[in-house]
């Protein structure tokens, strides 16, 4: 091991990830332990993509027909949802507004001074609100200043510590283990809970480069199974005339932006003809691709009808995309527009876990897009993921405190420590190497755009053999010259896994269902594929795939009639 100096840490909840699920998740864990500690590998509130939130949040309301939005919220996941976590959200949201606001975060309001809801992404009857910007993450950073909750910033934590010491376990979480990305110290913490809420799979996307799936990655190592990783879609960077990286779209698509290509053309009302360009974020993906590649492109955002007082809005909501606004003068102009950076984003993925945020290692909780959203199902409206964090959060830190004070905290294992600690830093001691900058171009360019959108069994079968190629040639030989390089290191070593995960799950699945679109199978079927696809870690190196079909008539939302449906995007046509 490298390092000379550790730093050990002791709490009865850990929480790592500092952003909206894992703020919540520490602050409702203090009210049940005073031993709580929040890591982030950054600073809490500048850090993830929940400081990058583009202000939309599903805000269901008492009095609502709660009914009628799971209704809808299923239909738009594709019926995958786990609809114990609808019911969940759509009862404990509501609560969790009237708190927020109780602490100060600003929501847009309506002429009566109450929460202005509107539809926004794929929204008929469920609504969303807007929040202002980055005020949101500074308040929960102050709400968890108040509690009292310790923080443990700029330390990436890598590695879960299991009470058997052993990958995969047979016992329960003791901990995890870490580093300074500035000064390199090492970091044990020991604990009697764990909740991962550390993020998604962005990689190196238009807003950060550290979401790279470090949770979903250490979880799965240590023994977790893993759900829906085959519903991944590129990177949700949108990019205007090629050169400025922006978010907002759900803000846009509430206001009624319009998708136009080289023709002239609004293509989306021939694909989604009752939402239009307010369609899901995958069939908008599919269109713009599609629309490129069959020889309409390039596409156009057209903004030029929207009222000043929609701009006025945007400055207090999304004030980031406001920013290139005020260079490019989409009041003026329509822009050219196109979508991601070569990275790959799964935002409805990650560890599986139940209602009360267990994985299946005991002591181990999931929040957040760590946890994969569970009741997204493959990526269902806009602002579900928000509101999911929230609740979600707050759930995994009531659960893991609760946890904690039935136990007493497990033993390390010193060898598990040492072996764990050796990994991290084995870069440091590679001198004839390559960068991770090296690296992370090589996994771009196997696995970017092309292989996040339309897939066939012989093109992914070619993806994963790149992506072992990289593993098993590149990635022992990455470098690093300081805390920050070893930080790069290790984010391409959980990505790279997450990235073998997503296309494995993705050779599996032989249909066309939300973001995951096979070519060979284009159709939706609902009579073999009503199932989620598992993976879970068996040994070193080993991957033991099932299915496990949706107890269906469990479900009170549920296809009207089983059978094959044509996808609303079909495949290009390519002559």
């Amino acid at each position: 091991m490298h390092p000379t100096e550790v730093k050990t840490h002791e709490c009865d909840v850990l929480v790592i990830g500092g952003g909206l699920a894992g703020t919540w998740a520490a602050i409702r864990a203090k009210e049940f332990t005073d031993r709580v500690i929040l890591v982030d590998k950054g600073k809490i509130s500048k850090t993830g993509a929940s400081s990058f939130a583009a202000g939309a949040m599903l805000a269901p309301q008492s009095g609502d027909d709660f009914d009628g939005w799971l209704k809808e919220i299923v239909e738009r996941g594709n019926f995958l949802n786990d609809q114990e976590w609808v019911r969940a959200i759509l009862r404990e949201q509501p609560d969790i507004l009237d708190k927020l606001q109780s602490w100060g975060v600003k929501f847009e309001k309506n002429e009566q001074g109450k929460l202005l809801r509107v539809a926004g992404r794929a929204h008929i009857g469920t609504k969303i609100i807007m929040f202002h910007g980055s005020q949101f993450m500074e308040i929960m950073r102050v709400q968890v200043e108040k509690n009292g909750i310790a923080l443990a910033e700029r330390i990436m934590v890598t590695d879960l510590l299991t009470s058997d010491g052993r990958y995969p376990t047979r016992g329960r979480i003791a901990g995890a283990v870490g580093f300074n990305v500035r000064s390199g110290e090492f970091q044990i913490f020991k604990a009697k809970s764990v909740v991962i809420a550390a993020g998604g799979v962005w990689g190196d996307s238009m807003c950060v480069r550290n979401l790279t799936g470090d949770g979903i990655a250490m979880g799965f190592r240590a023994g977790c199974e893993l759900y829906g990783m085959e519903f991944a879609h590129p990177s949700d960077g949108w990019v205007f005339d090629r050169k400025y990286k922006v978010q907002g779209m759900n803000m846009w698509q509430a206001a009624g932006m319009r998708l136009i290509n080289a023709k002239g053309e609004r293509f989306m009302e021939t694909y989604v003809p009752l939402l239009k360009e307010r369609a899901q974020k995958a069939e908008l993906h599919l269109a713009v691709a599609k629309e490129y590649m069959e020889g309409r492109g390039p596409v156009y955002i057209d903004m030029r009808h929207f009222a000043p007082e929609t701009w006025e809005r945007f400055r207090r909501v999304i004030p980031n995309f406001m920013r290139v606004a005020e260079i490019l003068k989409p009041w003026k102009e329509k822009i050219q527009f196109d979508f991601g950076t070569g990275a790959v984003n799964a935002a409805a993925s990650g560890l599986k876990n139940n209602i009360f945020c267990e994985t299946g290692i005991p002591g181990l909780y999931a929040a957040g897009q760590a946890g994969g959203h569970p009741g997204h199902g493959t990526y269902s409206v806009g602002g579900f993921n928000l509101a999911s964090c929230c609740v979600g959060g707050r759930r995994a830190g009531e659960y893991a405190a609760k946890f904690s004070s039935q136990f007493e905290k497990a033993a390390v294992v010193d060898s598990q420590v040492e072996r764990l600690g050796n990994q991290i830093y084995q870069p440091l001691s590679v001198k004839d190497g390559i960068t991770s900058e090296t690296l992370n171009l090589k996994i771009k360019a196997a696995a970017g755009i092309a292989g996040s959108l339309f897939r066939n069994e012989q093109e992914i079968h070619i993806l994963l053999s790149k992506l072992n190629e990289i593993k098993s040639g590149s990635l022992h030989r990455v470098k690093a010259c300081d805390a920050h390089e070893l930080m790069r290191a290790n984010e391409l070593r959980n990505y790279l896994l997450c990235l073998e995960m997503i296309y494995t799950a993705a050779l599996e699945r032989k249909e066309s269902r939300g973001p995951h679109m096979r070519t060979d199978y284009p159709y939706r079927d609902d009579i073999d594929w009503l199932k989620q696809v598992i993976l879970q870690p068996c040994g070193e190196e080993k991957v033991v795939v099932r299915l496990k079909p949706l107890s269906l008539y469990r479900c009170s939302a549920r296809p009207e009639k089983l059978g094959k449906i044509s996808p609303a995007v079909p495949p290009p046509e390519i002559h």
